[in-house]
């Protein structure tokens, strides 16, 4: 990547798949999270794509403050085949990390 990385960027938002101005700390984000945004959104993970998804980390933190970072909303583990089998190249959320505590 030493001259940047050009691909399809796939934005999931979870938040609204679950119905909530964002998800709280700890909660998992799990492949059936991942299907039912392509669903809703219309879209489909294809391979090659960066994948981020959106927790809504930053509103909470606009409207609650700073987070302590021990617990965190994110990417569970079981993530990782589904991503796998879709032929993911990248991945990014609005958050710092995969779910704390870890899953």
């Amino acid at each position: 990547a030493a001259n940047g990385i050009i691909t399809r960027g796939v934005l999931l938002d979870i938040a609204r798949v679950r119905d909530v101005p964002w998800l709280e700390p700890g909660q998992g984000v799990f492949p059936e999270d991942l299907e039912e945004a392509e669903r809703r959104q219309g879209v489909r993970v294809r391979s090659g794509d960066a994948v981020l998804l959106r927790t809504g980390y930053g509103r909470v933190r606009h409207e609650t403050g700073a987070a302590n970072g021990f617990t965190q909303a994110g990417w569970h583990a079981s993530c990782l085949p589904w991503l796998h089998e879709r032929g993911v190249a990248l991945i990014g959320a609005d958050t710092p990390q995969d779910v704390q505590p870890s899953g």
